[in-house]
């Protein structure tokens, strides 16, 4: 099994989402990841654009919920660190209003 370069954690120790075989010692920063497919080769990335779902999530301190505090992607259910596109599985989002 391959290994990515050493983490703070120790050597490699999560899964890639895209080649099982490989443990990412990065810890899944996928972005420019060179196991990553295009965008559109991914199992969601030529279905039509859908609504991007925000989520409650607490505040740093822990102590009041955001009432729209992360993105969830729809299709997946990873936070898919876009508002475009989720990087995990290629599904579109609708363009928003800013908020």
């Amino acid at each position: 099994m391959k290994v990515s370069q050493v983490n703070e954690y120790g050597i490699g120790v999560i899964r890639c989402h895209w080649d099982k075989n490989f443990r990412c010692g990065v810890g899944r920063m996928c972005r420019g990841c060179e196991h990553q497919p295009e965008d559109d080769d991914k199992p969601n990335g030529k279905m039509p654009p859908v609504k991007l779902l925000w989520v409650p999530t607490l505040n740093a301190a822990g102590d009041a919920f955001i009432p729209d505090g992360e993105p969830k992607c729809p299709a997946c259910g990873e936070m898919p660190y876009s508002t475009e596109r989720c990087v995990f599985c290629g599904q579109k989002f609708l363009k928003e209003d800013t908020k």
